[in-house]
């Protein structure tokens, strides 16, 4: 068999530690208090340590679909012409995706300001690429990514 476990390694380890780094941030409250982040657009708000709970564990399926990119990646036949010139892309891709379940979970989880930047941050990742076109790892990216990072940081005071 030539499949390659890497991608799914890479992904799954992704997966872990990101939501067990999100449980662990609500159940200690490091993203803030609950500001009604997306109270006006989302689920209802409960009083519950996860305020929107159909929202936050729905959020399952992005993780769920970056580890079936994985999964493919790892068969480089599948990955087309394209994919399979770029050897990591395929498995940055995935994580990427893995990211935006736990980055749009901090929000609906929590309400918090930081919450909402998370899950902004996570899509802003995902459509990066129509930014930089090809280059999609291009230094100008990770600034913009640092400067929304660093935004994020300082509304959450």
């Amino acid at each position: 068999m030539d499949r390659d476990l890497r991608p799914v390694a890479v992904a799954g380890a992704t997966a872990i530690v990101s939501c067990g780094l999100l449980a662990v941030a609500i159940w200690r409250g490091w993203l803030g208090v609950d500001v009604g982040r997306g109270a006006a657009f989302c689920e209802a708000g409960r009083g519950w340590a996860v305020r929107q709970p159909a929202n936050t564990f729905s959020n399952v399926g992005f993780v769920t679909a970056g580890l079936l990119i994985a999964w493919h990646a790892g068969n480089r036949r599948h990955l087309g012409t394209t994919l399979s010139a770029h050897r990591h892309l395929p498995t940055v891709i995935a994580c990427i995706v893995v990211l935006l379940g736990p980055g749009s979970a901090a929000m609906h989880a929590t309400q918090t300001a930081l919450g909402g930047h998370l899950d902004m941050l996570s899509m802003y990742h995902t459509n990066r690429r129509d930014r930089c076109g090809r280059r999609w790892l291009c230094w100008q990216c990770w600034r913009q990514s640092a400067d929304l990072w660093e935004l994020a940081r300082h509304s959450s005071r």
